[in-house]
């Protein structure tokens, strides 16, 4: 390992510097793949060190010289190296890329495994469709008015003066000449979804390609089997500075919020019909449905990038997933996952993943109920009422075991990196002892429902 020289950096990646958290870090961006990598300092210079020329060893002896305080060993320099190699980032042979890939790619090896990815799968659906750059351009150009202050300004304005004629007109809402959970008014709801959402999508690309950025993937996704749009604007990693990022996550819910003030007016003028349907169903979709989703921190969707900038955390979701599934791994079966502690390092912000993991998960829960309450009321009308109820209860159950999948695969299959604490069989006794006892507690509560 000491004697073998390893392969330089791709000299088409882009590489840039921040500063986060006060702390100069270097993104780099690999145009092929679209995915960003961030580097620290001394990850930095490391890389800087690979020329193709330099063996491990003399690399290593230059690291030291510069950074004589670190604890970095040659072995975790040379793991440092096989991760670029992983992740495509070395000027290495095409062939044994495409072999060491094929080896690392990650088969789920467990039924528990493949059972998660199929209920992730049918929960979260992606299907790209269109690739906006080469016309994105001109479109900017001809709404370059939409980023001016005035502009924003006077949105703002307008969407303030539709909530006073809201609340001046909300009698309107007690007989808004719709059945707004009919099955025809709910085929209407998903067009008027997929339309919205597609300007939604526009919002973020526009903005992105406005600061800067690039923009190569539009398409449409299914969460929880509603349509919304989607558009990969990865490239802001890239902007400077940090109020273009905010800018380009905020710029879809600023286009719906605009959309649905238009809607407002509309429902609030035309005489009742189908234009009149469609407007209230373009109000509620761009106002209610984009604070539930989109705003909505829970979710991964703008909510949520705007929560990991503002607390300077990204991948908050998965790391929040990962300090749970740690911490039950200790207390459920008595294991320690050396991995995850390291991936974890000395954060100290516990406190804000728990908090996190716990509400993302009830909220998600909820969500899946309320489809759940309106697909087997869409199904009433034909006799099918307990098969949507089932196919709900049967999609929310597997949400729920999700979690726990994770938190037993290293039971299943424990490597190197598991450090049992104590007997495996106690830890599990007290684990079920605790959830029965949770259960017959649940049993205790009245409620309105019965089985017979």
């Amino acid at each position: 390992m000491a004697e073998s020289v390893p392969a330089p950096l791709r000299v088409d990646l882009v590489v840039r510097r921040q500063l986060f958290k006060f702390e100069e870090y270097y993104v780099v961006k690999d145009p092929l793949s679209l995915t960003y990598f961030r580097l620290q300092t001394e990850e930095a210079y490391l890389v800087g060190l690979m020329d193709g020329r330099r063996t491990m060893r003399e690399i290593f002896a230059a690291y030291q010289t510069h950074y004589p305080n670190s604890e970095r060993t040659m072995s975790d320099v040379a793991a440092f190296v096989h991760s670029l190699g992983k992740g495509g980032l070395l000027a290495i042979n095409a062939r044994a890329f495409v072999d060491t890939a094929r080896q690392q790619k990650d088969k789920p090896r467990h039924w528990l495994m493949i059972w998660g990815k199929i209920v992730s799968g049918v929960l979260f659906m992606k299907f790209p469709l269109v690739d906006p750059s080469p016309w994105l351009g001109k479109l900017v150009h001809l709404l370059r008015f939409a980023w001016t202050k005035w502009f924003v300004t006077a949105s703002f304005l307008f969407m303030a003066a539709t909530v006073l004629r809201l609340l001046i007109n909300r009698e309107e809402f007690a007989q808004p000449g719709i059945s707004f959970f009919s099955a025809s008014n709910l085929a209407l709801i998903w067009v008027t979804v997929i339309f919205i959402k597609t300007l939604h999508e526009f919002g973020h690309a526009t903005t992105c390609r406005r600061f800067g950025g690039e923009v190569h993937e539009m398409g449409v996704c299914l969460m929880c089997f509603t349509p919304c749009g989607y558009v990969d604007a990865s490239d802001a990693w890239m902007m400077r500075h940090k109020r273009h990022k905010l800018y380009t996550t905020l710029a879809g819910v600023f286009v719906e919020l605009n959309l649905a003030a238009i809607a407002a007016h509309l429902w609030l003028t035309l005489p009742d019909g189908l234009a009149r349907n469609l407007a209230f169903n373009a109000m509620l979709v761009a106002s209610i449905n984009t604070l539930l989703f989109n705003a909505n921190p829970l979710m991964r969707f703008d909510g949520y990038y705007v929560v990991c900038d503002w607390l300077e955390i990204p991948n908050l979701r998965g790391k929040a997933i990962a300090y749970c599934s740690y911490h039950l791994q200790r207390l459920l079966l008595g294991y320690r996952n050396r991995m995850q502690e390291e991936q974890m390092g000395d954060d100290t912000r516990g406190g804000v993943f728990v908090l996190y993991a716990i509400l993302a998960y009830v909220y998600m829960m909820f969500i899946i109920y309320g489809l759940t309450v309106i697909f087997a009321r869409v199904l009433a009308p034909y006799g099918l009422h307990d098969l949507g109820l089932l196919l709900g209860i049967f999609v929310e159950g597997s949400f729920v075991a999700l979690p726990f999948i994770k938190v037993f695969m290293d039971a299943f299959s424990p490597g190197a990196h598991i450090v049992k604490l104590g007997p495996t069989r106690w830890y599990v006794f007290r684990s079920l002892g605790i959830l029965g006892v949770i259960v017959l507690l649940l049993f205790t509560i009245p409620t309105r429902h019965y089985v017979s």
